[in-house]
């Protein structure tokens, strides 16, 4: 508005000098001239006219000049007003016409003074106009508060740079857009609705928040105050908006809102009991969770004394604390008991501070609850258990203490008793190591650097020995575990003087031993008690059949008998040979085995191909096994392997093996030698299809005199010398035997040689035994336990 009123002023200002002519100077000082006549000189008729013309002249000074030139009108005026004075009182005419000529001077000259007093004035106020519009452009400028000018149908007509700036927009793009198109959707409506009430009249102005979208389709927030510009009838002619940008004002008030808003949803859900009093500790507001700890509702806590339902003994703690709080203004904590509503009281835990209002002064006070029943609870229990402990720790019969970094920082009566102190105080500060004894010092720095770590397990006991101040050792049990001591990790000890156990362990050590001596003696007994009569039994068996045989070949000896009898001379004869086999080779195990114990049985090694020599044994005892309707299968997994061995001694123990697999496997079983070379050893596996043996008995089939079978009980020959006998000369060659069995499936006995050669005189040459070998009397011999031989 003063915008428009400064540009009206100034162009009337302009238009007074620019319609005065020189046409119409010559004309006023024409009829200023005629004026001068003398008036009094003149008949009526040119006096009349005379006043005529003066009055003509200062119609046209008025209608010419009035609105466009003061001072024109005043000059005019002035010159009437002499011309008058000097008609009037030095020529003297005093007729009506100067008269009125007079009086129509003075007006004149009143108006013209007015006018040109009034034309100053304008003048004046339009410097200060102009200097308000300069004051107001540059406040516009420097102000966050921006002017916009739209027409009545909404299009900007006027938008300042600042405008621009937070639209996103250049000028033009501005003037050519009606606010509707960047206002936001959702106020779109109740923008218009308010600039149609103003271009109404039925507001005078609007102030509302609202949303802009920028060119880049930001959401900006703006302050508005818009108003309608009329003019002097009161018709609308612009809309006039005062604009502030408060996006940011917006988002920090979302911000604090949503601030509050989780803040009061934490308040209101928290466990714990959130109060605010006034500095008298009045409460102002209380938690939901205060009903939990309390059973109060919160509306009756409102207006009541924090003190209220405080336990009488606490009242001054808590007042101590709120004094506190307002000195210091600083967090501060104490503990009390509070009243509940059914009448019992709870421990809580309060948190007191003071709250800073806006003018950073005390307003009130915030307490932080929390029930702590419970912890109480614990701890009277955990102090209830602390002495306890204390008590077992002190009157304890076993040796308690605590170390840390290798020096004791606790111990107990005991434990001082242990090493010979009298008081526990003289043990504080010295060295665990001091008492160790060298015997366990290496294991005891291993226990506790395991402790450390966690790799003992509490209940762990174990032995060591230590030294008393008088250097007696003294055996131990010690159980160790890790414990928090005065902030720090340190081990805690429990020895326990075990000398009279270990004492006691040592002599039920000896009568243990003793025992032993005795079972064994007895055992020993009861093996040669079996043995001799088992060998009795051996030797008296074919001895029988020989003397029997023997018999019967004198009844045969007469011509007529052995005409009669010529099968049955043979079969005794055969019987006769197979028995006198049996007893040879229980006499050669008998001999061998006292070889091998008295150390004179030596092996005669010489390098042989270990394949030939198993395959060839394995074929010369063939058709025997097949005729007791059993399958005999050899393979090997290598063709030739030249070892150390001696040949005789192998012969033995195949054989030995064999006829065991003939004795315990069924007509129509299996018997399989195999031979593989396994990382640098020959192994030898047969492998048979028999009866087993059972788990138990596994582990002493190869102890001398000891038999699967008992000696009432079983199905087979034999003196328990053989598979012992046959494990003593593949030892003493270097090598091993191992059994596996599956009791009621078979068996199968593994043999390995290492693979080795032994080195061969100059010239001698050592013959490879390729060709087929004579092994009836061997065989003969080594299966004579086994009847039906024919």
């Amino acid at each position: 508005m003063q915008g428009l009123q400064r540009e009206k002023y100034v162009g009337f200002l302009k238009r007074s000098y620019k319609g005065v002519s020189i046409k119409d100077i010559i004309i006023i000082m024409s009829l200023i001239i005629l004026m001068g006549v003398d008036i009094g000189n003149s008949g009526g008729a040119v006096n009349s006219l005379k006043i005529f013309l003066i009055v003509l002249t200062l119609g046209y000074s008025f209608a010419k000049i009035e609105l466009h030139s003061p001072y024109i009108s005043i000059i005019i005026a002035v010159a009437h007003i002499v011309y008058s004075y000097v008609a009037y009182f030095i020529r003297g005419y005093r007729n009506i016409d100067v008269m009125m000529m007079v009086m129509i001077q003075v007006i004149s000259f009143t108006i013209a003074i007015n006018r040109g007093s009034t034309r100053g004035q304008l003048k004046k106020q339009i410097k200060q106009l102009e200097e308000r519009q300069r004051n107001l452009e540059h406040a516009e400028a420097t102000s966050n508060v921006i002017v916009v000018y739209t027409d009545l149908e909404g299009t900007f007509t006027k938008v300042p740079p600042g405008f621009c700036k937070i639209m996103g927009y250049t000028e033009a793009e501005l003037l050519n857009k009606n606010y509707k198109e960047i206002t936001h959707g959702e106020d779109l409506q109740i923008s218009v609705e308010n600039t149609d009430s103003l271009i109404r009249g039925e507001k005078t102005a609007i102030k509302m928040d609202k949303r802009y979208i920028r060119k880049d389709g930001q959401i900006i927030w703006v302050d508005l105050n818009e108003s309608v510009a009329r003019d002097h009838y009161g018709n609308p002619c612009y809309l006039l908006a005062y604009i502030r940008d408060i996006t940011e004002e917006k988002r920090m008030k979302n911000a604090l809102e949503e601030s509050e808003m989780k803040l009061r949803r934490i308040t209101d859900n928290i466990s714990d009991m959130i109060v605010e009093t006034t500095m008298d500790g009045i409460i102002r507001y209380a938690s939901p969770s205060n009903k939990v700890s309390t059973g109060y509702e919160v509306e009756e806590m409102i207006g009541e004394s924090i003190l209220e339902k405080m336990h009488p003994d606490d009242i001054d703690k808590v007042k101590i604390t709120m004094e506190k709080l307002k000195e210091d203004l600083t967090w501060s904590k104490v503990e009390v008991r509070c009243q509940h509503r059914q009448g019992h009281y709870a421990w809580i835990e309060i948190m007191g501070n003071v709250l800073i209002g806006d003018n950073d002064g005390a307003s009130g006070l915030i307490f932080c609850a929390r029930d702590i029943s419970e912890r109480k609870k614990v701890e009277m229990d955990l102090y209830e258990s602390e002495e306890r402990y204390r008590s077992l720790f002190e009157n304890s019969p076993d040796a308690i203490s605590v170390y840390n970094d290798e020096k004791f920082i606790l111990a107990n009566r005991a434990a001082a008793k242990l090493v010979g102190l009298k008081d526990p105080k003289q043990l504080i500060g010295r060295s665990v190591m001091d008492f160790i004894h060298s015997s366990s010092y290496e294991k005891k720095l291993e226990a506790t650097e395991e402790i450390k770590i966690g790799k003992v397990e509490p209940g762990y006991f174990t032995e060591e020995k230590i030294v008393d101040i008088y250097g007696r050792v003294i055996d131990v049990e010690v159980g160790c575990s890790l414990l928090s001591y005065n902030g720090r990790m340190a081990v805690q000890v429990v020895s326990r003087d075990i000398s009279d156990r270990k004492r006691a362990e040592i002599l039920e050590k000896h009568m243990a031993q003793k025992q032993q001596l005795i079972h064994e003696m007895q055992e020993c007994d009861r093996l040669k008690t079996e043995f001799f009569s088992n060998i009795s039994h051996e030797l008296r068996t074919p001895l029988n059949v020989i003397l029997g045989s023997l018999q019967l070949m004198n009844l045969y000896t007469n011509k007529e008998a052995s005409m009669t009898y010529p099968n049955n001379l043979s079969k005794h004869v055969g019987i006769m040979r197979q028995n006198s086999y049996r007893l040879l080779r229980l006499v050669n195990n008998l001999i061998d085995m006292t070889k091998i114990d008295s150390g004179f049985c030596e092996m005669q090694l010489q390098n042989h191909n270990i394949v030939s020599i198993v395959e060839e044994i394995t074929l010369s005892v063939a058709a025997f096994i097949e005729n007791r309707q059993i399958t005999l299968l050899f393979d090997t997994e290598v063709e030739e392997r030249m070892i150390a061995c001696d040949p005789d001694k192998i012969e033995r123990i195949i054989l030995n093996l064999l006829s065991n697999s003939v004795k315990f496997t069924n007509y129509g079983g299996q018997i399989t030698v195999y031979i593989e070379e396994i990382e640098g050893n020959v192994v030898i596996s047969i492998k048979d299809t028999g009866i087993g043996i059972e788990t138990e008995k596994l582990d002493m089939i190869f102890q001398r005199f000891r038999q699967a079978d008992d000696l009432l009980t079983r199905r087979n020959e034999g003196s328990g010398i053989g598979l012992s006998l046959a494990k003593s000369l593949i030892e003493l060659q270097g090598g091993t035997i191992s059994v596996t069995s599956e009791y009621g499936r078979g068996s199968e006995f593994t043999v390995t040689f290492p693979i080795r050669v032994v080195e061969t005189m100059k010239g001698e040459v050592q013959e490879i035994n390729n060709k087929q070998k004579s092994y009836i009397e061997q065989i003969s011999i080594e299966f004579s336990d086994i009847y039906a031989l024919n």
